[in-house]
C-alpha cells in the first residue's frame, strides 16, 4: 500500500520541510569557523612536528593534517550535541535509521555520483580522467602507516566530520531560516565551496571550486530528500571509496 509520502515526486519530497532543528543559524556557523580554525591549527602541529613549518606541506602531512582535523571537528560537534540533546542527540542530528534507507544502495549512488563528477571533468577536459587532487598523492604511495591513516581519513573520518557540521547542523538551520529546501541546497554547497577555497593548499579550479560545490550540492540533496543525516554520510562515504579506489588502480593505468 503507498502512503502519501511514497507518492510525491522528486522534487516534492526534496522540498518537504522537516522540524526545524533547536540550534540558531549562528551555531551552525560557529562549528564552520571552527572547522576552518581547527584545520589551520592542525596543519600547523603537523607541520612543525615534520620540519615542514617553513616550507609547503608534504602529500604525506596533509593525509595526517586531514585526519586530525576531521577527527577533533568530529568530536567537537559529537561532545557538544551530547552535552545539550543528551541521550537524544542522535535523533538531533538525524542519524537514526530511516524506514526503507538503503545503506548499500546509498553508497554506490554516492560512488556513482563521484563517478560521474570524475566523467564530467574529464569530458569538458577541466581535468584528466581518473585524477585524483594532488593533496591526496600520498594515497599513490606504497601502503605504510600514514598511507592507512590517509586512507581511513578519507574514507571515514572526514566524510563524517563535513557531513554533520555542512548537512547535519548548517543545512537544516539554513532551511529553518529561510523557508525552503533548495536555497538552502544552495548556500549550503556555496559555503561549504568557500571553506574549500580558503583552506586550499593546491591552486585548481576543479578540485578547489567545481568539484567541492558539485559533490556538496549532491550531498545535501541526499540529506534533503531522505531527511537522514546518517544517509548523508553514507553517500559521502562513497566519494571518499572513488579518491581510494583511484588511488590504488591509477597507479596499474599510468
Amino acid at each position: 500500500m503507498q502512503t502519501g509520502r511514497d507518492k510525491l515526486t522528486f522534487l516534492q519530497r526534496l522540498r518537504t520541510r522537516e522540524a526545524a532543528p533547536t540550534w540558531a543559524l549562528r551555531t551552525a556557523f560557529f562549528f564552520v569557523i571552527a572547522y576552518v580554525a581547527i584545520w589551520i591549527l592542525s596543519v600547523t602541529i603537523v607541520a612543525t612536528l615534520r620540519g615542514e613549518i617553513n616550507g609547503q606541506i608534504s602529500a604525506d602531512s596533509y593525509l595526517l593534517t586531514l585526519g586530525l582535523s576531521s577527527l577533533v571537528a568530529a568530536t567537537s560537534v559529537i561532545v557538544w550535541a551530547r552535552r545539550r540533546f543528551a541521550e537524544q542527540w542522535f535523533a538531533a542530528y538525524k542519524l537514526v535509521a530511516v524506514r526503507g534507507g538503503s545503506f548499500v544502495l546509498t553508497l554506490l549512488i554516492g560512488l556513482g555520483a563521484a563517478w560521474a563528477l570524475d566523467l564530467f571533468g574529464g569530458t569538458v577536459q577541466i581535468k584528466r580522467l581518473l585524477e585524483i587532487p594532488t593533496v591526496y598523492n600520498g594515497l599513490l604511495e606504497v601502503i605504510s602507516v600514514t598511507w592507512v591513516i590517509g586512507a581511513i581519513s578519507v574514507l571515514l573520518i572526514q566524510p563524517i566530520a563535513e557531513t554533520l557540521i555542512f548537512s547535519g547542523m548548517l543545512y537544516p538551520a539554513t532551511t529553518a531560516r529561510t523557508g525552503d529546501n533548495i536555497p538552502a541546497i544552495i548556500g549550503t554547497a556555496l559555503v561549504y565551496m568557500l571553506v574549500n577555497v580558503f583552506l586550499a593548499v593546491q591552486q585548481d579550479m576543479w578540485f578547489v571550486v567545481v568539484q567541492p560545490v558539485l559533490m556538496m550540492l549532491f550531498i545535501v540533496g541526499v540529506r534533503a530528500y531522505t531527511k537522514s543525516t546518517l544517509l548523508a554520510i553514507v553517500a559521502r562515504i562513497g566519494f571518499g571509496l572513488f579518491i581510494i579506489l583511484v588511488a590504488i588502480i591509477r597507479p596499474a593505468i599510468g
